[in-house]
């Protein structure tokens, strides 16, 4: 496979703080690759310093063999990406809005704009004003719009941000066909680790600014232990059920309409389940049953490998 971004001891300040700590990375065509770390692990700021947002103090960054700092506009021309929310022209329908991006790109034509639709499935709403558009609806056309022309490196910062169940789904198969069908290098950042352990082929963890292993999924699993536990619920509403729990500051994830998962950490897991239980009982919240998931998961490797820093995002 061909080397799509390459980083080599790329460090960032901002202040007095160091940000991103001589950081050297690289990843290939035709993969998923998973940026993971903790709040403040210094993603964000890496994927900035890649498409081109913010400058960096040391280091070389290319993008498909084109130095961001010597030849940014050829590097820039072979990425497309979202970082934080897309920003879309809300008074204009997400046609327009495609249409408007598209003047911006050579060699968009509306052929490709109706391909992009299609793929990230907004065809029977794209002629709607994006102000109608839920937050799930305009991610879609955000990714629509990343891939118009044609990108070999696709760049997204929590693209599942507001997607229900099936949408992000839906989103996992579209940007696993674009790097495995297309040659198209997928780099994601996610808190969802069951959705990066189902749609990645190889990891790279950031801790504190400094890249801490770069490995595949599985090798990851397997290479740790977990520490946390992780729990599956059947209820009369998941939904309701997911709603009680994020008041609990507890993430969890939807399985179906009925059943849905938590992972809990640390020493106290049994006296936490009691507390979200009885919180489901005095919020209605009719309980069928509660069982341990015994399978390793990606999600307890991260968590173990780096010891419980702060909350994963």
């Amino acid at each position: 496979m061909e080397t799509a971004i390459k980083l080599e001891h790329v460090s960032k300040n901002f202040g007095k703080r160091r940000v991103v700590d001589d950081l050297c990375l690289e990843t290939h065509t035709g993969e998923v690759f998973g940026f993971l770390g903790p709040n403040g692990a210094g993603k964000t700021t890496t994927i900035k310093m890649l498409v081109g947002l913010i400058d960096f103090d040391e280091g070389e960054i290319s993008v498909c063999g084109a130095d961001v700092r010597r030849d940014f506009e050829k590097a820039m021309a072979n990425v497309g990406g979202i970082v934080e929310n897309p920003e879309m022209y809300r008074y204009m329908t997400g046609l327009q809005n495609l249409r408007q991006y598209a003047r911006m790109r050579k060699g968009v034509t509306e052929e490709r704009i109706r391909e992009v639709v299609e793929l990230v499935g907004l065809t029977n709403r794209i002629h709607e004003k994006v102000s109608k558009y839920s937050l799930g609806m305009r991610q879609r056309l955000g990714v629509a719009q990343s891939l118009l022309h044609h990108p070999k490196v696709l760049i997204l910062d929590e693209p599942t941000n507001g997607l229900d169940p099936a949408g992000i789904r839906e989103l996992r198969d579209i940007l696993r066909n674009l790097a495995h069908r297309e040659n198209v290098c997928v780099m994601v950042s996610s808190h969802l680790m069951s959705e990066m352990q189902l749609m990645c082929d190889r990891v790279g963890i950031i801790v504190k600014g400094k890249l801490l292993q770069v490995t595949s999924v599985e090798e990851l699993i397997n290479q740790t232990k977990g520490t946390a536990g992780r729990y599956h619920y059947a209820v009369d509403s998941a939904e309701r059920a997911a709603e009680v729990f994020r008041q609990a500051g507890q993430e969890s994830l939807l399985v179906d309409e009925r059943h849905l998962e938590i992972t809990l950490s640390g020493e106290c897991m049994e006296e936490t389940l009691l507390k979200l239980n009885r919180m489901l009982f005095e919020a209605g919240v009719g309980v069928c049953t509660v069982s341990p998931v015994e399978t390793q998961r990606l999600e307890d490797a991260f968590i173990e490998l780096t010891k419980g820093e702060t909350q994963i995002a």
